[in-house]
């Protein structure tokens, strides 16, 4: 049975997290490294952008008053507000199913994280078509944007997720809030009521953790793959990429550059 790896769930500032991800993609990309699932959370209450999104639509003053890390994506999509939440990165090479379609992709990877949340006993659906947001003028957050194969209860997103493609693979990083800080998110953002957007999994049930959401998503993805999910560390190549990428995402640079 093929091996994938499982990066373990640890926290790290937005900057730090972010390097990772890229560094493991890259690493992937280039053979270097197998098909990897990581989980991780947050040191401090952050807001991510995607790598193609304007920093207007970021109330930066706001964030430095409360402290709140503004660090963009190597992925694409929207903003997303990072605080209570488990948060994952797949990256894979363009086999077992995975394509250069991003809409592919996308659906696959979700596909298991929906069946996980059943397996949980949550009420989610997966959605085929377009959630109906015609109304929406939330254009800055992620969870306001409809999109293919997205995993939603009641209408209102539990997971938020942006991709990138690289040369032979892709990276796929997604949000799952358990609880939602609207007044946080009101405030990085600049919107008023997200009451009708997203949802945090713990108002679908109050048995919800995060190891448990793990362990279920890492066996779904086991079975739904025909894999084995072996716990590991970066590999020194990984970890030399990080530090160099480290530089890229604590700077107003890149940061700031649309």
């Amino acid at each position: 049975m093929p091996q994938w790896r499982l990066l373990p769930y640890d926290k790290g500032d937005a900057f730090y997290n972010m390097a990772v991800d890229d560094a493991v993609a890259c690493c992937v990309n280039d053979n270097l490294s197998p098909p990897t699932l990581r989980f991780y959370g947050w040191l401090l209450p952050s807001v991510s952008i995607g790598a193609f999104q304007g920093i207007d639509s970021i109330d930066l003053q706001w964030c430095t008053r409360r402290a709140v890390d503004v660090v963009r994506r190597p992925t694409g999509g929207r903003a997303v507000v990072h605080d209570d939440e488990l948060t994952y990165s797949f990256t894979a090479n363009f086999e077992n199913g995975f394509t250069k379609s991003v809409l592919n992709n996308h659906k696959m990877v979700n596909a298991v994280f929906y069946r996980s949340l059943r397996q949980l006993g949550l009420d989610v659906d997966f959605t085929e078509g377009r959630l109906n947001r015609s109304g929406l003028l939330l254009n800055a957050l992620c969870f306001a944007a409809t999109s293919y194969g997205e995993v939603s209860a009641g209408g209102k997103k539990v997971i938020g997720a942006a991709q990138r493609r690289y040369a032979n693979g892709f990276l796929e990083q997604g949000s799952i809030p358990l609880s939602v800080d609207r007044e946080l998110i009101a405030g990085a953002l600049k919107v008023n009521d997200t009451r009708d957007i997203l949802a945090g999994l713990t108002q679908l049930s109050d048995d919800i953790d995060i190891s448990g959401i793990i362990d279920t998503v890492v066996g779904c993805f086991e079975e739904s793959f025909g894999v084995t999910l072996r716990p590991a560390a970066l590999t020194p190549e990984e970890d030399r990429l990080v530090q160099q990428l480290l530089l890229k995402y604590r700077s107003e640079q890149w940061t700031r550059r649309r």
